[in-house]
């Protein structure tokens, strides 16, 4: 019997498609490459840490960024659809820029977007499961 030995197909790169004039948040290339290969990270849920650097072991599963020094309308969040996202806010976060950011993650449709802050409120429903869009910007 004659063995035939093959040298495997080389693995197709996935790429994720970045809208025009955008590029993936920072931290978000591990996301991007699970969700092509069709994974979701444990518990369906991800961060996004406005004005800050994400810790180095995040405590929600992955973690992704939104700089002081860039615009949230400069990144492709769609790597957030279907999931729970939780926004880390900082005390010292202007209004503005939060109200921005949210602007651009609400039409990623994620299934639940959380504002978390330190102040009052702390905690703020901007899209549940079973309402949608709690929050008008």
């Amino acid at each position: 019997m004659r063995r035939s030995i093959h040298t495997p197909a080389p693995a197709a790169i996935l790429k994720w498609p970045v809208q025009p004039g955008r590029r993936l948040p920072p931290f978000g290339k591990p996301l991007a490459d699970a969700f092509l290969k069709g994974l979701q990270p444990k518990g369906r849920q991800a961060m996004v840490y406005l004005d800050s650097w994400p810790p180095e072991k995040p405590p929600f599963g992955p973690a992704l960024a939104c700089p002081w020094d860039s615009a949230p309308e400069d990144y492709d969040w769609r790597i957030l659809a279907g999931l729970d996202v939780l926004v880390k806010a900082p005390t010292s976060c202007d209004d503005e820029r939060l109200r921005r950011l949210l602007a651009e993650l609400i039409p990623c449709k994620p299934r639940r977007l959380i504002v978390v802050r330190s102040e009052a409120p702390h905690l703020l429903f901007v899209v549940s499961a079973t309402r949608g869009v709690e929050v008008r910007l």
